[in-house]
């Protein structure tokens, strides 16, 4: 797939409501391993801030997807949910905000976790956090891609909410979400799928799994971004929720010597590093962090990805996607079923994919596309078709993406593919 930012549309069910965050108790802890062996229980958590996102274009952290990708995938609808809309209006899009961590009014939660540091330096053995409560998505629901924070263009072109987006972050340049942006996408009635992607560093896989002191402290700070942007949803209780990617398509990236971080010395991590440090990752946010979902975004088939999808915790995803499309080296003809079933049905099948009740965890599209080559009339054929075929399927969330990919061009809004349009309107709303 390509790397890039994230954009979405409105959700399906209200969002529960959570038990109250103490303001002056304890708060989200982050740990440091040094000497000894040692177990903290509740720390107090302090924001770091970080960088802030460009609006809009890809940042220098992403990558673009290679023709020749996957032969089959991408693809979504939107149906109706019905929530109150967010009564405040997003800012512009240009403007810039400063991060911040203000205690909020409102649903507030008490996290107590347990971490032990590690001074070997080895890989920790992760515990894990106990039983994961099932993700809740509700119903069908659709996004369209433009850039990261991009709902309001997308609503200008389209002419309705967005329910789901997707954000691409690269954690060289990004230390914290950037929550301004973010809620007002939260406002706007849009569930961000945020991807923290470690590709041109700062940690290396097999740092991120030994979990120590500067790695703690980076994701003490975004998960700290993370709770208050949780936080502010439940407050809005408009339906929308926070989910959480880490490294999406990580052996994709892999296979394609995509990993470009100085300290890999031109080589790249290995399947067991980046499996460790995803569950170690996803464990600290699933203690510290309960109320986003966490997301395994796969990259499909392709070398070792049964091996990477194996090795990590079950308990730890709640959900999963992945970015099917239909490239211009397929036929006319090819049909998202014809294209995209088999991976579904695999997909579905996989025993990660259960809850312990045995029921489906929710999954989508993260991206989906279909090739400008085709010409509009094909196109508006096949989006329509694309929709009905993931709403059929079960599932949960599909973000079309909306945007150029070196010789791919999935763009259906800059004028040319007016039918495509309609049909991805008609479908998708």
């Amino acid at each position: 797939m390509v790397w890039r930012e994230f954009h979405g549309m409105p959700l399906s069910r209200r969002r529960k409501h959570r038990a109250p965050r103490s303001t002056g108790g304890p708060a989200r802890a982050g740990f440091s391993a040094m000497g000894a062996v040692a177990t903290v229980v509740t720390g107090v958590l302090v924001a770091t801030g970080g960088l802030l996102l460009p609006t809009g274009a890809l940042t220098s952290g992403e990558s673009v997807r290679p023709h020749a990708r996957y032969h089959h995938h991408r693809h979504h609808h939107h149906g109706h949910h019905h929530r109150p809309a967010g009564s405040a209006t997003a800012k512009p899009s240009g403007s810039t905000s400063t991060i911040t961590s203000t205690p909020r009014p409102g649903p507030t939660r008490t996290v107590t976790r347990t971490t032990t540091t590690n001074p070997t330096g080895s890989t920790p053995a992760t515990t894990g956090p106990g039983p994961s409560k099932p993700a809740d998505l509700g119903g069908f629901g659709t996004g369209i891609y433009m850039g990261n924070y991009s709902a309001d263009t997308a609503k200008s072109s389209l002419g309705f909410t967005q329910q789901y987006t997707t954000m691409y972050l690269p954690a060289a340049s990004v230390s914290t979400p950037n929550i301004s942006k973010v809620e007002a996408e939260l406002r706007s009635g849009t569930t961000p799928i945020m991807d923290l992607e470690f590709k041109t560093g700062p940690f290396t896989m097999a740092q991120i799994a030994a979990w120590g002191p500067e790695v703690q402290a980076y994701f003490k700070t975004f998960v700290d971004g993370l709770n208050t942007l949780t936080d502010y949803a439940a407050k809005l209780d408009n339906g929308t929720q926070v989910i959480l990617s880490i490294n999406h398509e990580a052996v994709v990236k892999i296979n394609q010597s995509k990993y470009t971080f100085s300290k890999y010395h031109g080589g790249q991590p290995t399947i067991a590093d980046s499996a460790a440090a995803w569950n170690q990752a996803m464990s600290y946010v699933a203690k510290n962090a309960p109320d986003v979902v966490r997301l395994y975004w796969y990259g499909g088939s392709g070398r070792n990805e049964n091996t990477y999808a194996n090795a990590l915790r079950p308990g730890l995803i709640q959900a999963a996607s992945f970015d099917p499309y239909r490239w211009s080296h397929n036929r006319s003809s090819d049909t998202a079923q014809d294209l995209w079933g088999s991976k579904v049905s695999s997909l579905k099948s996989q025993s990660w994919m259960k809850n312990a009740d045995g029921t489906l965890k929710p999954w989508g599209l993260t991206e989906w596309g279909t090739d400008a080559d085709f010409g509009d009339a094909s196109n508006a054929t096949f989006v329509k078709g694309a929709l009905s075929f993931l709403r059929d399927q079960g599932a949960t969330f599909a973000v079309y993406f909306n945007r150029k990919s070196g010789p791919n061009d999935f763009v259906i809004t800059d004028g040319r593919q007016p039918k495509t349009v309609a049909a991805y309107k008609a479908a998708a709303h």
